[in-house]
Parts: structure tokens; C-alpha cells; sequence
């Protein structure tokens, strides 16, 4: 078992077929600012994010090259995401954006933070 998402296609989904659902001028989602606010060893990344053209339905925050990520959930539309991390060591710390829409287009940014 795990918390990793699975993602299937519908019964009757045929690979070869013309894809009428994405189009070339579909916008992609985007990620704005990151930027970090602490109290102490608490660190708050804030990020920007935009949907595009379809709405987003997930977001990634992962500091410092974790296993996993502090936020993965559906969002209703374009908003601004945090996650708290608490950090032990001092340094320059990196943290990993990922967003997807429902039409499955991503879009990756990173940020580092002296700590």
C-alpha cells in the first residue's frame, strides 16, 4: 500500500485516437513567487500558483529534497499555497514546486533559502 496517486484511464480510453480535449492554445499553469517566512527552526513557504486553462487540481511543496511532499491536495482555482517545514541545520535549503491541472499539464519550479 501506498500514498503515491495512481492515475487510470476511463474504460474504453483508446491511446491512438485524436485527442480532442487538449488544444495548442491551452495556457499552461503556472508558479510565481516562492518565498519564505520563519519563527525560529519553522519555516513558511508560500507559493503562487496559476491554473491556466483548466483548473488546478494538485500541488507539490517538497523542501529539501525530502522523499516526499508537505502538500499534495485539489485546489478549487489560482491561489497562493503554504507548507511549514522545520529545519535542524543551517545552510542553503532548496525546495521543489510542482502544479498540475486537470488536463494534466505541470509545471516545475525550485527555490533555495539561506538558512
Amino acid at each position: 500500500m501506498t500514498k503515491k496517486e495512481s492515475i487510470t484511464v476511463p474504460s474504453g480510453y483508446d491511446a491512438n485516437a485524436e485527442d480532442d480535449v487538449h488544444k495548442c492554445d491551452d495556457t499552461k499553469p503556472q508558479i510565481g513567487a516562492i518565498s519564505y517566512t520563519n519563527s525560529g527552526k519553522k519555516y513558511t513557504i508560500n507559493v503562487d500558483v496559476t491554473a491556466g486553462t483548466w483548473g488546478l487540481s494538485a500541488i507539490e511543496i517538497t523542501p529539501c529534497g525530502w522523499k516526499r511532499a508537505l502538500r499534495a491536495q485539489k485546489l478549487p482555482s489560482s491561489s497562493k499555497q503554504t507548507a511549514t517545514v522545520e529545519l535542524d541545520t543551517t545552510g542553503a535549503h532548496t525546495v521543489s514546486v510542482t502544479v498540475r491541472n486537470s488536463a494534466y499539464y505541470t509545471a516545475t519550479s525550485t527555490g533555495s533559502n539561506q538558512v
